[in-house]
């Protein structure tokens, strides 16, 4: 058995992974890198041979995971598909836009390259997508020599870990995981005996649990700031990204509003993320979420901003606003409005998600209130006049979480992947302590390693 990363750069993005067991070849993810552009950001799978691929398994729908994945089924028509059905829906839904963006990308930008894949060829593959239920045993590669399970992961709707056993060895791929409850999306629930080798995420390795933090306790954080900023005459912006945090934040504030803790705020949201919102809805009895039957677009009371539908976002004093994308990136719904909120010291922005340092978002959060921001590289520089604060809504478990799972597990062979080199760093050298030489590794992009 052989396992080999193929992702673009050893940081996160552009998640894909070969895994060779017998004679079956399993691809695990295939997505893009954020911060490459065009040809770059794709995974390194130009090397695998056409038709070559006998199973693919997609643990979710974020960019990062399922990116390039109609480039690699263009190579690969016949490789068996493995995901569940909340990503099998999302996953349409996230590749149809990107499609659009890219479009706009080869106008604006002139990428000669995009886009990488049509809305036809999008179609095409989803008709390849048949969902599968969790632990479930599913049989691929030559003559069905892999048995393979999804587990609950967590993290959002639809999101699964594998486990792929052959000649009595198992290789779990956790994907991206979260072990505690969300506001819709249940903890994960994956297996601790009976694996050879893990391979697991570690995204948030380089950083240490805030000392008492609990969910419920940033809930109510978050309500405190959204109160204050009403009683102050403002309003509140909160970047969301299209799948996971933008659900969240909806139900959590239509929790809040119904238990007394906030004013009853108008609520509107706008983007990707009413088309993911709706993908939620329809899945209201299934999968591995809390709030069985709840719509959210039918429930929480919102208006959803559109402009081709005569409802153009505008600014007015009171309201909330939860708009794509989480990190304020250029050319974005919540990227375009930002001026109007942080013009006003009497506006908040409440941050809720991960924030790459080198995005806008992520250039607020550094300067905070009294700084300034290029929000487009076309732009002169914004000043911040508002509040400006973080929370933590993460959707990975914490490095505390993932060393207890790690150490539950105590495989053979332990991976570290999906992480930037500090936070892979930090994990190495204490499981190193912990378990022994030789039983933990960083995997190169690109070199084979034996299982």
């Amino acid at each position: 058995m052989f396992f080999t990363s193929l992702t673009p750069r050893n940081d996160i993005g552009g998640s894909c992974f070969l895994l060779e067991m017998g004679d079956s070849r399993i691809v695990l993810d295939c997505g893009l890198h954020p911060k490459e552009i065009g040809l770059p950001a794709i995974p390194q799978i130009g090397g695998l041979d056409q038709d070559s691929v006998d199973a693919f398994f997609l643990s979710h729908a974020h960019f990062d995971h399922v990116g390039a994945v109609p480039v690699l089924l263009r190579q690969q028509p016949n490789a068996k598909i493995l995901l569940t059905e909340g990503t099998r829906h999302v996953a349409g839904v996230m590749l149809h836009n990107s499609v659009h963006v890219m479009q706009c990308q080869r106008t604006e930008k002139g990428i000669t390259e995009f886009p990488l894949f049509t809305h036809r060829e999008v179609d095409r593959m989803m008709k390849r997508f048949h969902p599968s239920h969790f632990n479930k045993p599913i049989h691929v590669g030559s003559d069905g020599e892999v048995t393979c399970k999804l587990h609950p992961a967590g993290h959002v709707l639809g999101a699964a870990a594998a486990s792929f056993t052959y000649e009595g060895k198992t290789v779990l791929y956790t994907g991206d995981v979260q072990f505690i409850d969300q506001a819709i999306v249940k903890k994960a629930e994956l297996p601790t005996e009976g694996i050879d080798t893990l391979v697991i995420e570690t995204t948030h390795g380089a950083k240490a649990a805030v000392p008492g933090y609990t969910r419920k306790g940033e809930a109510k954080r978050l309500a405190a700031h959204i109160k204050a900023c009403h009683d102050r005459g403002g309003s509140v912006l909160i970047p969301v990204f299209a799948l996971g945090k933008t659900q969240e934040m909806l139900v959590l504030i239509h929790q809040m509003k119904q238990a007394g803790e906030i004013p009853d705020m108008p609520l509107f949201i706008g983007g990707l993320s009413t088309k993911v919102t709706g993908v939620f809805d329809r899945l209201a009895d299934s999968g591995h979420r809390h709030l069985k039957g709840f719509s959210i677009l039918d429930e929480v009371d919102l208006t959803v901003a559109s402009a081709q539908a005569g409802n153009a976002l505008r600014y007015a004093p009171g309201c909330i606003f939860a708009l794509s994308s989480g990190m304020l990136s250029e050319k974005t719904v919540s990227n375009g409005f930002a001026p109007e909120i942080l013009n006003d010291p009497r506006n908040a922005l409440l941050m809720v998600g991960y924030c790459d340092p080198d995005t806008p978002g992520g250039k607020i959060l550094e300067q905070g209130n009294g700084g300034e921001v290029v929000l487009n590289a076309d732009q002169e520089p914004t000043e911040i006049n508002c509040e400006v604060e973080r929370f933590d809504f993460t959707g990975h478990a914490s490095r505390e979480e993932l060393l207890d799972y790690i150490l539950k597990v105590d495989a053979k062979k332990t991976l570290l992947v999906h992480g930037d080199p500090v936070a892979k760093a930090w994990f190495y050298e204490e499981l190193t302590k912990i378990m022994g030489a030789g039983r933990v590794f960083i995997p190169e992009p690109g070199i084979g390693m034996p299982l």
